[in-house]
């Protein structure tokens, strides 16, 4: 039995003894002689003898002919890197062989004791061999202590991961992904990584805002969360995949998913692998067919912010607190984003910032054919001074045929659209070309309205600017200028100095403003009673039709628009509410104009000093619907009023003649006074007064019967209605009763009775201007000595 085992221990030694070691089987073949050289000169020729087993890859004389041109000499490591560690004859070799080398870089591979890898790769099953890429090109120099294969070229040593992915082409976009994330610092460590490199344009898988904002500095971190999702910490090649389905973890947190159907069908995470195993001097890395998104990357409402060029934008949410708008994912919200360049920090009202922001965020997503015309957005802005509601945004589309038949303008505000709408899964953005402002107060937003000027003027003498401007939550229902003088005479009396006067101006203007914020896409259909500042309750009416009535009293139904107000101009938006502008003035109940008020406004002293002495003052002073014709003080002062003031019984007429017993009736709402027709006085029914158009704004008032002359019609001046339903019409003359004489002082001359007169002055002076040039020339003549002589001389 011991004979037996000496003889195979014999068997196993004298091979080794008989063979000659790498060092010589090198020296022995000259095609060696320069690898041969620089091993003895690195001093690597003992160390290398002294290996039990080892295979030795040398390049042949030719391979060096191309290598180090500038420096011949190879270094130590470089020559290490063509020994693999074990003994590898030819049969041995296979298509994805890894080899370790006996090159070690401390800890680039994990440990102190691991070498560089090579990789074998072959063409078909009897296909070339190559090592790295250099070919084998014979095979199998048997050494007592290893093999020795010829290459045709020399091994260049590993370079690290991120010098490694820089030189492939089809790597180049993924390479820059991992140099602008800095990724590439930690793949030039020293330490083992695995990499699933994506191929070709790799960010043609996001959209245009998606691959700005990666590409930015605010982006680098999901840039990075990106790159990191295709590395494994640690070198795994692709003999170690496990057949079937397995996972590797990332650095980035999630798994990498392995599915290997077969050694040339593998996927990761879904994408096909194209190449395996490109040696690293620290780790690996494999080709894949395209990008692996992370499932924790989420394209927000901020990074499409940013990615559109919003950050100045995004920056200022941040600062008022409203950053949570940008990342919320329970809601969805439209974002009025301002344009970097259409935001100066400088001008941003820091004072109201949260509020101001707030106005350019709308919840919802509201994409262009959600909008109409004149809508009102409710915003995310919310004030005291609206107490506590949602500020509204006023939005104004216009179809833009030039551009396409569907194609919206839409301009929010005063800030048109600069780019089109970008979605963020249930969010959208608008870029503006400059930022909203929120609207103003109301004293500062009526001056802007010229036909407005009344109101405003009647603001300011009342002292109402603060109880309007100070109220929270209101609408504004601002008569016109055209209002105002449809209001007639009553404005006069409403403007005078007196205390009574403000008093009923103020009265009148806080009745114009609601408690209640009326918007006029948010009313429904039909009538409300509405509290106002005045304490009173108005009636705000919607139609149908759509129009906006306001009904104070006075009118006689729903539909009597003599009174009645209607909304010419909607959701004027201002900070504390809405205004709307109306084109009548109306009245609250607790304001009484009467006959008195109306004559003081327009100073008709001696009509009321007449009335007194008529004994007819109670008509001016009771709530009667008579309508009363008073003739200003200067049309008294041309008559000759003594005498009518000693005749008792005609000032008794003059007067009654001058009281209708109804009120005017209005065909026609936008007129003065209406429609022609006769109204019986109050001197008797057959003493009637009739009512004349003569133009568009111009009544005449005539006595029915007269038979001209003084008295007998007069020009109507101005007509206010009182609270009762009456009402005064000035007039420019004093009217007489039919078939009384006329009240003159004098009879005087009728306008073409004056100008025959002074026709005939001017050819009297004509004529004697005449005569005497004519005597001047005769009596020159006669002093000369001339004579004139008859026919028969």
């Amino acid at each position: 039995m011991k004979i037996l085992l000496i003889l195979a221990l014999l068997v196993e030694i004298l091979p080794v003894f008989a063979l000659k070691t790498i060092i010589d089987v090198l020296a022995g073949d000259a095609r060696f002689k320069e690898f041969l050289g620089h091993v003895r000169r690195t001093g690597l020729a003992s160390e290398i003898d002294n290996l039990r087993k080892a295979t030795v890859f040398a390049p042949t004389n030719d391979a060096f002919k191309d290598a180090f041109k500038d420096d011949k000499d190879i270094t130590k490591e470089q020559i290490l890197y063509h020994l693999g560690r074990d003994q590898i004859t030819g049969k041995d070799f296979f298509n994805g062989q890894i080899v370790e080398s006996l090159y070690i870089r401390d800890e680039y591979l994990g440990s102190d004791a691991e070498g560089q890898r090579i990789r074998i790769t072959q063409e078909g099953k009897k296909g070339d061999i190559y090592v790295g890429e250099a070919k084998i090109t014979d095979f199998d120099f048997k050494a007592a202590n290893g093999v020795i294969h010829a290459i045709d070229k020399l091994m260049p040593v590993p370079r690290t991961l991120t010098d490694s992915l820089s030189k492939i082409d089809d790597l180049r976009d993924f390479n820059d992904l991992v140099h602008k994330s800095k990724v590439s610092e930690l793949l030039s460590e020293p330490r083992p990584f695995t990499v699933f490199a994506p191929k070709g344009d790799i960010l043609s898988n996001f959209t245009s805002i998606e691959k700005a904002y990666l590409l930015s500095h605010e982006g680098r971190e999901d840039l990075t969360s990106i790159v990191e999702r295709h590395i494994h910490d640690g070198a795994f090649y692709a003999k170690q995949f496990p057949e079937g389905k397995g996972s590797l973890d990332s650095i980035q947190g999630e798994k990498i998913k392995l599915d290997v159907k077969d050694a040339d069908e593998i996927y990761v995470d879904g994408v096909r692998l194209t190449s395996k195993d490109k040696i690293a001097a620290n780790g690996v890395f494999h080709e894949i067919e395209d990008l692996i998104i992370p499932k924790a990357i989420n394209f927000n409402l901020r990074k499409h912010l940013i990615g559109m060029n919003a950050t100045k934008f995004v920056s200022l949410v941040d600062e008022a607190g409203l950053g949570h708008y940008l990342e919320d994912s329970d809601n969805s919200y439209t974002i009025l984003a301002p344009l970097n360049e259409a935001l100066d920090l400088d001008e941003v009202p820091r004072k109201y910032l949260k509020n101001w922001l707030s106005y350019h965020i709308l919840k919802g997503q509201w994409m262009p054919n959600n909008f109409t015309d004149g809508q009102l957005l409710k915003t995310e802005s919310r004030s005291d001074e609206l107490d506590g509601r949602k500020q509204r945004l006023k939005v104004y589309v216009e179809n833009s045929r030039l551009i396409a038949d569907d194609h919206k303008s839409i301009t929010f505000g005063r800030s048109g659209v600069a780019a089109e709408p970008a979605k963020s899964d249930d969010n959208v953005v608008y870029l503006l070309s400059r930022s909203l402002k929120l609207p103003e107060d109301i004293i500062s937003t009526l001056p802007l309205n010229l036909d407005l000027s009344t109101f405003v003027a009647t603001i300011y003498a009342t002292g109402s600017r603060d109880v309007i401007n100070n109220a929270k939550g209101i609408t504004l229902f601002a008569p016109s200028n055209a209002a105002f003088e449809r209001l007639g005479l009553v404005t006069k009396y409403l403007l005078l100095p007196e205390e009574q006067s403000k008093k009923k101006l103020q009265t009148l203007l806080t009745y114009h403003a609601t408690k209640e914020i009326f918007y006029t896409d948010n009313m429904r259909v039909g009538a409300v009673n509405a509290q106002t500042l005045a304490g009173a309750d108005i009636t705000v009416n919607k139609t149908e039709d759509g129009e906006i009535l306001l009904r104070g009293i006075g009118a006689k139904d729903g539909s009597d628009r003599s009174t009645i107000a209607k909304v010419f101009e909607s959701d004027t938006l201002v900070s504390n509410g809405v205004m709307h502008k109306i084109d009548r003035v109306e009245l609250p109940h607790n304001i009484q104009i009467s006959v008195t008020d109306i004559l003081k406004g327009v100073e008709s002293s001696t009509f009321m000093a007449i009335f007194q002495k008529a004994n007819l003052s109670d008509f001016l002073e009771d709530d009667r619907d008579y309508t009363i014709l008073a003739p200003t003080d200067r049309a008294w002062s041309r008559i000759n009023l003594t005498a009518l003031l000693t005749d008792h019984e005609r000032l008794q007429r003059v007067a009654r003649l001058h009281i209708l017993k109804s009120p005017i009736k209005k065909g026609n709402s936008d007129s003065l006074l209406g429609d022609d027709r006769e109204y019986p006085t109050l001197l008797s029914d057959d003493d009637k007064i009739g009512v004349r158009q003569v133009s568009d704004s111009h009544y005449v008032l005539d006595v029915k019967g007269s038979l001209g002359g003084d008295g007998s019609s007069s020009r109507v001046l101005g007509y206010g209605q009182t609270t009762s339903g009456g009402g005064v019409i000035q007039l420019e003359e004093v009217l007489i009763p039919k078939g009384e004489p006329t009240l003159s002082p004098h009879k005087g001359l009728k306008w073409w009775q004056i100008l025959l007169i002074v026709l005939g002055a001017i050819l009297g002076l004509i004529l004697l201007a005449a005569i005497g040039f004519f005597a001047w020339q005769w009596y020159q003549k006669r002093r000369g000595g001339y004579i004139a002589l008859g026919d028969d001389h």
